[in-house]
């Protein structure tokens, strides 16, 4: 094969692999993003990372999680496009069961998106008296 064929092949390759790979930093087309376990033990402290594109008309995001017998929401008030990106919230003890966590940005009265996962939170300890679990 002539070499500049292969230069030219290679390049290409290189190419499609480039536009293939997403890049660091570029806008997400998600409005907002849930980051959490999808499997733990009880009582688990729930900790939801949303991340938020901000925009001029964000106004506020709540984050929920509803179960069988407990239910809880925590709120945060957005400032527009100065808002942060990134909002830690915290829910403690839930007992064991199948959880599903939503989060939802608000735009003016009006909800505007939501995001869902499913956790479940399994009973009994991984360890042995406090000890991790060993497997094997």
């Amino acid at each position: 094969m002539d070499k500049s064929l292969c230069w030219l092949l290679l390049l290409l390759g290189v190419l499609i692999s480039a536009a293939a790979c997403p890049v660091y930093g570029a806008p997400s087309t998600h409005v907002l993003t849930i980051r959490s376990a999808s499997h733990a033990f009880a009582p688990y402290t729930l900790r939801a990372d949303v991340r938020v594109i901000p925009h001029q008309d964000n106004t506020l995001i709540c984050v929920a999680y509803v179960g069988d017998l407990v239910e809880s929401s925590d709120c945060r008030e957005l400032k527009g496009i100065r808002a942060a990106i990134l909002f830690n919230f915290t829910f403690l003890n839930l007992p064991a069961g199948v959880y599903t966590v939503m989060a939802s940005v608000w735009r003016g009265k009006r909800r505007f998106y939501i995001q869902m996962q499913t956790i479940t939170v399994l009973e009994g300890n991984p360890g042995d008296n406090g000890r991790p679990p060993v497997f094997r």
